[in-house]
């Protein structure tokens, strides 16, 4: 019998089109930035933001974002932008924020995102 291996998918949701479903593997974390209302326990926060960069190949860049709660009278929020190849800096720092906005994100958990993006080399 032939061992037939699954790609593991994960269904993204975007902000403002139909959900994505991408193979985890052609798609690697970058970035992330994560925020709990525990920091020093992380698993005994019972609200936590984060976002992730992840880039393909090709070039091409999907900024996502969860915003989660233990809470039932908060629901999960979720957003997420996909952008072409060939984007400036500049617009994947823009769509971190967007993002993180539309979850409702602190700012400490936006620009940790931005921290963790791979450095640029001045020359």
């Amino acid at each position: 019998m032939e061992n037939q291996m699954k790609e593991k998918t994960i269904k993204i949701t975007l902000s403002d089109a139909r959900p994505i479903r991408i193979v985890s593997r052609a798609w690697p974390i970058i970035a992330m930035g994560w925020w709990g209302d525990d920091r020093r326990i992380p698993c005994q926060s019972t609200r936590e933001c984060t976002i992730r960069v992840r880039r393909h190949a090709d070039g091409r860049y999907l900024i996502t974002g969860i915003r989660d709660s233990c809470w039932a009278s908060e629901a999960t929020i979720r957003s997420g932008v996909l952008l072409e190849s060939g984007v400036h800096d500049n617009d994947i720092v823009s769509a971190i924020h967007v993002v993180g906005e539309e979850i409702g994100a602190p700012q400490s958990c936006i620009r940790e995102c931005i921290a963790d993006l791979p450095e640029e080399e001045l020359r």
